[in-house]
């Protein structure tokens, strides 16, 4: 294992659960990155034997990994993602995911940002998959993915993978929600990055782009093994639009043109054989968790 500084200039954030294939692969992308300085904190939300998977990579690599088991399990994004914000020792912290994978530059690129004075960077976040009709990854990407965070596919609400933040403003704005990232019997409710950025905006912090600093995300709604997990998901995006838009101030503002969306979009979504029957029944979904869902999980 690599040599810890005492105050590396990157403490990459990842919570996990469940999930020991894809975090040997994030882990990897990160040892290749060709900016040196930095840790990464992992954050167990009660998986089953991903320590040993752990320990394992690390002994066997140059990364300067510190593992911890959150003594609260199913807590959640929200509760991980905070909980390694209080342990890291980076002058920024960044969010990154255990399905996610950096390109070599990625850190790189963000600290070329940051060197301008610049406390709040965003990655380009692209989304691994693809279908034969360009309008259907658009449409996935409006809820799902994203397709592309810096492309003409955006998501519907700002999300906080390859987000890096200067450390001093958790001090004003404060961590994230762990009412949020949760999963529940029924659901799971995300939004935990996205509301945590309003309230950053509010606060009068600028996020700025760093659009060479890029992470692909492998999972989204077609990422998902069951068609279970695929309606959860969809109808717990829903919700968190729905707080975020709350959160921003302008849901009402929004409604209208948001409305015309949920019925137009699972109609056309019809067209696309049986994996567009199957999208227009999570843009359903989807619509129920914006229009009548919670205002959070707890």
């Amino acid at each position: 294992m690599g040599e810890l500084s005492e105050k590396p200039t990157f403490s990459v954030v990842i919570p996990t659960y469940n999930k020991p294939k894809d975090i040997v692969e994030a882990l990897a992308s990160l040892e290749n990155q060709t900016f040196k300085d930095f840790e990464v904190i992992i954050v167990d939300d009660g998986s089953v034997k991903i320590e040993e998977v752990i320990e394992d990579y690390r002994r066997k690599s140059g990364l300067k990994i510190r593992y911890f088991r959150s003594p609260f399990s199913g807590k959640g994004a929200g509760f991980s993602f905070s909980l390694g914000i209080l342990l890291s020792r980076g002058e920024y912290v960044v969010f990154f995911n255990d399905d996610a994978l950096a390109d070599s530059k990625w850190l790189e690129e963000l600290w070329k940002v940051h060197r301008k004075g610049e406390p709040l960077v965003a990655s380009r976040v692209i989304g691994l998959f693809q279908h034969k009709f360009d309008w259907f990854n658009k449409d996935v990407g409006y809820f799902m993915g994203p397709v592309d965070t810096l492309g003409d596919n955006k998501t519907v609400f700002p999300i906080g993978l390859g987000l890096s933040i200067k450390r001093e403003i958790f001090e004003k704005v404060g961590l994230l929600s762990i009412n949020l990232g949760r999963k529940t019997k029924y659901r799971t409710v995300f939004g935990e990055d996205s509301v945590w950025m309003v309230k950053a905006s509010k606060a009068g912090f600028e996020i700025k782009s760093a659009p060479k600093a890029v992470i692909y995300h492998k999972t989204g709604l077609f990422g998902r093994s069951r068609v279970s997990s695929m309606i959860k998901y969809a109808y717990g995006m829903g919700v968190a639009y729905r707080i975020f838009l709350r959160e921003r101030g302008d849901f009402w503002k929004e409604f209208p043109k948001n409305l015309l969306s949920i019925v137009y979009l699972p109609l056309r979504s019809l067209t696309a054989g049986t994996s567009g029957r199957l999208l227009s029944v999570c843009h359903v979904l989807f619509a129920l968790g914006y229009i009548i869902g919670p205002e959070t999980c707890g």
